[in-house]
């Protein structure tokens, strides 16, 4: 028997490009990709707390030289010229540090794609040597929904245990720099309380 337009079986057609990524059924609700703008979120412990060190031994340089006049260690001997030198150091490498993990993670953004369906979260991105690369994480009912009420705003859904050096850390996965993040959060609630109905 042919099939007619009554009686065929109804087929969900992937939007183009997503042919074979999402999986039968699954449809797009929303997509958008972060804004430009230079921030440091998500924080985390260590950098900021080489960065403190750093701006702290920079307010107690001035301090330590008031005696000396300036310009600063004009009158040090070369050997009281090593302290200060090592606390030059600490401070542009706590301040390097900082302000690189702001501008790579900036670049990063500018080659990044947000997409929620009504099952996942996707995050796409296209880098310089390391090319495109596509990762999603489930939105079920265990899933841990924080939104920070921010504008522009983020949208955190999951979290991946990462190590640097000795130290491991935890990085939160989510939408950042949206301008409509709280309309993400409501449409990654609302798939929630449907699987939870």
């Amino acid at each position: 028997m042919k099939e007619t337009a009554a009686t065929a079986p109804a087929r969900s057609a992937s939007p183009a490009g997503w042919e074979n990524i999402l999986s039968e059924g699954e449809r797009i609700m929303w997509q958008g990709r972060p804004g430009p703008g230079l921030t440091l979120a998500p924080v985390l412990p260590g950098r900021m707390a080489k960065a403190a060190v750093g701006l702290l031994l920079f307010g107690y340089l001035p301090v330590m030289n008031l005696s000396h006049g300036w310009p600063p260690f004009a009158d040090l001997s070369p050997g009281r010229t090593i302290l200060p030198l090592i606390f030059f150091a600490v401070v542009l490498t706590a301040l390097h540090q900082l302000a690189g993990y702001a501008l790579t993670r900036t670049l990063v953004r500018r080659r990044t794609w947000y997409t929620l369906t009504d099952r996942r979260a996707y995050i796409a991105t296209d880098l310089p040597i390391l090319g495109k690369r596509l990762k999603s994480w489930p939105i079920t009912v265990a899933s841990r929904l924080d939104y920070d009420g921010g504008t522009p705003g983020a949208v955190w859904f999951a979290e991946e245990k990462k190590r640097s050096g000795k130290s491991r850390y935890t990085m939160p996965i989510g939408f950042e720099q949206l301008d409509d993040a709280g309309h993400v959060y409501r449409l990654m609630r609302a798939i929630q309380q449907r699987q939870n109905a």
